[in-house]
């Protein structure tokens, strides 16, 4: 495996996004009469803004070109990358994790890994009156584990979050409700994605009259 000195904020990008909308598999592909592995990263998302970082990243960090594969996916084929990233913690919806090398990193550097996870997980709820109460970012996911670890990064930027669950659907939530918390994370992390982008100033312009 090639040696990477140091994790960098193109490469907790490329994680990030992986726990979130991507997976790692390894297949079987016939090559000159025999049977080889190949191990195979996929990162899935209908918005181009996203999937031209990743390739961008991908491109930065490792020195190849990430593949179209399906509509809306695009790919690597690596081994050396496969094993550098599961090593970090990408691994499937119940599985990932954050790795310490990330842990460990700068306060820049996790800002990035939260960006990229929320641009793909996370949801800006507008209100809905009379429901006032409804304004918020959520994520939902089946890995306890990794939102706590995520709540722990965003505790780290002073941002106070929730986790509630197990829903009946084995899932739990993620919850930023406070408006205060709310305009932290607006100012330390944001989004990439435009229509969450969009959202979240929608939500904070508008009158808060509970909170």
């Amino acid at each position: 495996m090639r040696r990477i000195l140091k994790v960098s904020i193109e490469e907790v990008r490329i994680h990030a996004h992986l726990c979130a909308d991507g997976y790692l598999y390894i297949s079987r592909e016939r090559e000159n009469g025999r049977w080889r592995r190949r191990y195979q990263l996929r990162y899935s998302n209908t918005d181009e803004t996203l999937r031209e970082e990743f390739a961008n990243d991908v491109l930065t960090v490792y020195n190849i070109m990430a593949a179209r594969c399906r509509k809306g996916e695009i790919g690597i084929k690596a081994k050396w990358i496969f094993q550098r990233l599961s090593d970090l913690g990408a691994k499937n919806s119940h599985r990932w994790f954050i790795g310490s090398e990330i842990l460990k990193s700068s306060k820049a550097t996790k800002i990035a890994w939260l960006k990229a996870f929320f641009d793909d997980e996370g949801r800006v709820e507008l209100p809905n009156p009379p429901k006032d109460y409804h304004r918020r970012i959520t994520i939902k996911s089946v890995n306890k584990r990794g939102l706590q670890q995520v709540q722990n990064l965003l505790k780290n930027l002073s941002i106070k979050s929730i986790i509630t669950g197990e829903n009946s659907d084995k899932t739990y939530y993620l919850r930023i409700c406070r408006k205060d918390d709310i305009r932290k994370y607006a100012q330390s992390i944001g989004f990439n994605h435009p229509k969450k982008a969009r959202d979240l100033n929608i939500l904070l312009s508008q009158p808060w009259r509970h909170l």
